[in-house]
């Protein structure tokens, strides 16, 4: 009721006209060793009321002892007052941003000449960030067992910093939380496999996701693709390579045009290892994000891997299953192989390419081996054959007798004449 009153009183006003009331809140102050968590967020909901109602009216001398005292006390034991602090940072590095030119000619001037000409580039609070990062790795390791996992230190300042992510994700200074977020990325992909903790387990792939949707400064670009990348090739756990593999296709999609062409090849290069990854599910991920990547910017890539595709399944001969080492290693080999293939028809779901059919023949000969083999080969002709149902009475003159022949077993596991 109080937030909506400060709310009501103060907003689209000027604050002169209700000094008392605006006094009386920036008087109030908050203790956060108190004992009450409802009160300490209480004050802290109608600080940030007032906030947001007055906007960079608070002025910037305000906003930022405000801000330091909020990074100070961001470890709090209170998950309800983190919560406020995290909307409340967001607030305050909101307010202070206000670029300012004294006519479009001088705006126009600075878009020319100046790196940052909106001010959006410049985090002032960096080092605040830092500092907590540099501790992240320790509180990592004196994390409490479950269930009293919620009340590390690590898992308090860590959900804190994603909220504070999450919140300004979703304003229009977005793209200005990159120089905050790319020290802060390599703990966020750690904090994706934490299933102890399901609160930063979901805010820290919600903030992968939102980040890969959010356009970032040009400069940027590049070092979060490579973050992207070295967490996939680099990372010690088969989930953080799961979590991160289709905030990389979204983010690859969203900033093709500012990639290099190095890039791409480097994406190439560790999609193509994440096929024989030791987790199915990695190389089931791995062949969708090849598939997507493909599609919209590597066609000159498609026959030269098929060829390589080829090769390595016809190379790759299961052994008998007593030896399970040799058999293990053989089945991914050609389940990889199987999946670059899967990937490359995959790419095409609405159109049949020169090459679709002869990849099906090459499909055939190994429907019938072990999963998980078969059941990526029935699932890419099943998928095949959904999206095509409409134009079949066209798409099936493109097939021979002995390519139709290889669908058909592909799909269903019998001859097209039976």
């Amino acid at each position: 009721m109080w937030e909506t009153f400060v709310n009501t009183v103060l907003n689209n006003r000027d604050p002169r006209r209700s000094k008392p009331l605006v006094d009386l809140i920036l008087s109030l102050g908050v203790d956060f060793a108190a004992e009450s968590a409802f009160a300490v967020t209480k004050r802290l909901t109608l600080l940030g009321g007032l906030l947001d109602s007055l906007g960079s009216r608070i002025g910037d001398v305000r906003a930022d002892e405000l801000s330091m005292l909020l990074f100070k006390n961001i470890q709090t034991p209170y998950a309800e007052v983190r919560s406020q602090i995290s909307v409340n940072l967001a607030i305050l590095i909101s307010i202070q941003w206000h670029p300012r030119y004294p006519s479009a000619a001088a705006l126009l001037e600075a878009s020319m000449n100046e790196n940052d000409p909106l001010f959006i580039r410049g985090p002032k609070y960096l080092p605040q960030v830092l500092a907590y990062v540099e501790q992240l790795p320790k509180w990592r390791e004196e994390r409490l067992p479950p269930p009293r996992v919620s009340h590390s230190t690590y898992d308090r300042v860590g959900l804190a910093l994603l909220q504070w992510i999450w919140s300004t994700a979703y304003s229009m200074r977005a793209s200005s939380m990159f120089p905050y977020v790319m020290p802060l990325l390599p703990e966020i992909f750690k904090m994706a496999e934490l299933n102890d903790s399901s609160d930063i387990q979901l805010y820290s792939g919600a903030v992968l996701y939102i980040l890969s949707a959010v356009t970032p400064p040009q400069e940027f670009v590049e070092p979060v693709m490579d973050q992207f990348i070295d967490a996939v090739k680099s990372s010690p756990s088969w989930r953080i390579r799961l979590s991160v593999l289709p905030v990389l296709q979204v983010f690859y999609f969203r900033n093709l045009l500012n990639l290099p062409d190095s890039c791409a090849k480097r994406i190439m290069d560790v999609l193509l290892k994440c096929l024989r990854d030791e987790n199915v599910e990695v190389r089931d991920t791995a062949s969708k994000t090849l598939s997507g990547v493909i599609r919209c910017s590597q066609q000159h890539s498609i026959l030269p891997l098929r060829d390589r595709f080829a090769r390595l399944a016809r190379r790759t001969k299961l052994p008998k299953r007593q030896d399970k080492e040799l058999f293990s290693e053989a089945l991914r080999t050609l389940h990889s192989a199987i999946l670059g293939l899967v990937a490359l028809v995959d790419a095409y779901p609405y159109s049949v390419e020169p090459w679709v059919p002869e990849t099906f023949e090459i499909l055939a000969r190994y429907s019938s081996d072990p999963p998980p083999i078969s059941t990526s080969i029935r699932k890419c002709a099943a998928s095949f054959k959904q999206t095509h149902q409409d134009t079949w009475a066209m798409d099936q003159l493109l097939f021979n007798e002995d390519q139709m022949l290889a669908l058909s077993t592909v799909v269903s596991g019998t001859s097209y004449y039976a």
